[in-house]
This record gives structure tokens, sequence and C-alpha cells, in this order.
């Protein structure tokens, strides 16, 4: 089991963490070009997107929300802006593209928060409900009206 190792077990938690948020970050910024924010909008559709339901997770569980503790969060929001930026027209074709990106940082973040909670200690059925958090900012819930 991958928590017999604590370094090998965080480096998991971090990569997944870093890459969900990535993809979150991705949901979120197209999102925010499809209601024509400016690129500073979409950057914070991005990283609330991207952070908020670990951010819940975290404070649930009495940690410190995962991108307080390292500013390579940020770092990948920003790089998840550029990506789309760059490959705006390519993202263009691909039809509910955001809805990939929300779906696989969605994956991740269950894998994150089940892990995230086991390593504290709780039981299996409280990692299922953390793995489950997910939050919806006002922003997401405004491409759906």
């Amino acid at each position: 089991m991958i928590n017999s190792n604590p370094e090998v077990a965080h480096t998991v938690q971090q990569l997944i963490e870093f890459i969900g948020t990535f993809a979150f970050a991705i949901s979120g910024i197209r999102m925010a070009a499809a209601k024509h924010f400016d690129w500073f909008g979409g950057f914070v559709c991005g990283f609330a997107v991207a952070i908020g339901g670990g951010t819940i997770r975290d404070v649930m569980l009495g940690a410190t929300p995962f991108w307080m503790t390292s500013s390579i969060y940020v770092v990948c929001t920003v790089f998840a802006l550029l990506v789309v930026i760059l490959f705006a027209k390519s993202l263009n074709r691909m039809e509910n593209a955001w809805l990939v990106f929300d779906t696989f940082g969605l994956a991740l973040f269950t894998i994150a928060g089940l892990q995230k909670t086991l390593l504290y200690e709780h039981s299996f059925w409280v990692a299922i409900i953390m793995g489950c958090i997910r939050e919806r900012p006002v922003a997401l819930s405004a491409m759906y009206s």
C-alpha cells in the first residue's frame, strides 16, 4: 500500500494535486473565456476552480490548504492560462473542452481526497466523503444558467 512509505505517498499526493490543479484551472479559464472575461478574470476563475474543493477538504481535515504550502499552484494556474491562450483555437475546436478538463480534475482530486484523508488516519467512510467534496464557485454555476 502507498501509505507504507510516507515520502512516496507525499510525492504522489503532490503530483496528483498539481495535475488536478492544472486540469481544473483549464476548466475554469475556459469557462471564463466563454463569458468573455479578460486574462486576469480568467486567472481568478481558474484559480478559484482549481483550489476550491481541495481547500474545503483540507480545512475540514484540519490541514493547511495545499496551495498555501507552495506557490507552485499559482504558477500552475498561470501555466494553464498560457496553455489556454496559446492553444485557444485548438481548444475551441474541441466541443465541450472544458468538460474534459473538469472531468479529469474531478478524478484526480477524488484520488487526492481519498489519499490525504487516509494519511490523516480517518476511517474509510470519511475518506469516501472527502474524496467526493467539490466546490462549484458562482462563476461555474453561471455557465449553466
